[in-house]
């Protein structure tokens, strides 16, 4: 947790509070909200942090993932819940809720693998071991041999005048690059090698529901339970002129309920949590289906 001061008469500032600043202060009014949606982290990343450090941060991530998801799944089943007690002739009975937490738990699967990172000689010697480096019939380069390359073009063949000493460990003859980011790309390539033997490997609980027995499947995902019966789906589907959920005949687990409402201002969360003000993320998305980006046709 890092803070920031952020001037004169002015708060000090979190990291995320730095960052929505300048979003908001980039000339678009709705700055800060459009930035969220453009994802910000892949499925699949490569962190570097301190040696001895990352199995520890690896499992803190995770438990950071689960917390964070069941917080805003009791943010959602608030809004579950009110609306059950509404809808006319709905059976709510505590199974729902059960159905529901279980189904968030189980949701976020993590793997992760530990690469050390490497001295150069190591590190080219590992990489070029990998299989995607074996050598091809047609000739073609092999990444290792086009890593390869690029080094032996920074330290031979390129004119020694030409060569920045600030890149290179021997500042007078500039034959031996000293830039580890490099072998970021070798590197990222020998954890992901270790990433797919993990999750080849992983481990797997069956998905499980005790109450399933009468229960429709999610709509979209075909897997899970979906939560709530016949009555509360058709109360929910009239909700705010059944522009909430536009599909009325669909039924959804937790997770496809998570995803469609809690950036919505009928739950909140979102905006809540990073400090938007109510209705900016409905503004910045400035649509809710398929076809009304059809009848939008902006861009």
């Amino acid at each position: 947790h890092h803070t920031f001061k952020s001037g004169i008469g002015k708060a000090d500032q979190t990291c995320w509070q730095r960052m929505l600043d300048e979003k908001r202060n980039a000339g678009d009014n709705l700055g800060d909200a459009r930035w969220l949606l453009t994802p910000t982290l892949p499925n699949r990343f490569l962190a570097l942090v301190p040696e001895g450090h990352a199995e520890g941060l690896a499992k803190a991530a995770e438990q950071a993932i689960h917390n964070e998801l069941a917080r805003i799944g009791e943010a959602v089943w608030k809004w579950v819940d009110a609306e059950a007690r509404k809808a006319d002739g709905c059976n709510y009975t505590p199974d729902w809720k059960q159905r529901f937490d279980d189904q968030v738990k189980a949701f976020p699967q993590t793997s992760w693998a530990i690469q050390p990172w490497l001295e150069r000689d190591a590190c080219l010697a590992a990489y070029a071991k990998l299989p995607v480096n074996s050598q091809r019939e047609d000739g073609t380069p092999t990444p290792y041999d086009n890593l390869k390359d690029m080094l032996a073009f920074a330290e031979n063949w390129l004119p020694v005048e030409e060569r920045d000493p600030r890149y290179y460990s021997d500042k007078d003859t500039k034959t031996r690059l000293n830039n580890t980011g490099l072998l970021w790309s070798a590197h990222y390539a020998l954890v992901d090698a270790a990433l797919a033997a993990r999750r080849n490997t992983r481990d797997f609980a069956a998905w499980t529901d005790p109450k399933a027995s009468g229960a429709t499947k999610d709509s979209l995902s075909g897997k899970e339970e979906s939560i709530g019966d016949e009555k509360f789906w058709e109360h929910v589907a009239k909700l705010n002129g059944g522009k909430l959920f536009t599909a009325a005949s669909h039924r959804y687990g937790a997770m496809n309920l998570i995803k469609r409402l809690w950036c919505r201002d009928e739950v909140g969360y979102l905006c809540q949590k990073i400090g938007l003000e109510k209705g900016r993320f409905g503004q910045a998305i400035s649509f809710e289906t398929v076809e009304d980006i059809s009848k939008g046709n902006r861009y």
